[in-house]
């Protein structure tokens, strides 16, 4: 399985691309520094993924934040975890 994938815009020809004589795969959308990425530019399904991730974010932080008084590290948590999953969508762990 190759990681290099193409995708192509509606004026293309329609013919494969070949990587040393092997087709490479033809995608609608990739995920590129972050931003998911389609020829439509619709943003939506870029908006629903990164709102996963904020989720995700928070609820593995939910417990100290709910059961914390400190503000100053609920805002370090929040601004550490959920800030870079909002911005990126960047899973925990990597």
């Amino acid at each position: 399985m190759s990681k290099t994938k193409y995708m192509s815009n509606e004026y293309s020809d329609s013919n494969p691309v070949l990587l040393q004589g092997v087709p490479s795969e033809e995608v609608n959308e990739y995920v590129y520094v972050g931003r998911l990425l389609n020829m439509k530019n619709d943003l939506k399904n870029e908006i629903v993924r990164r709102t996963k991730a904020g989720w995700i974010a928070y609820n593995s932080i939910r417990c100290v934040i709910e059961n914390t008084g400190d503000d100053e590290l609920r805002a370090n948590l929040f601004n550490s975890t959920v800030l870079p999953a909002l911005c990126y969508a960047w899973k925990l762990g990597h």
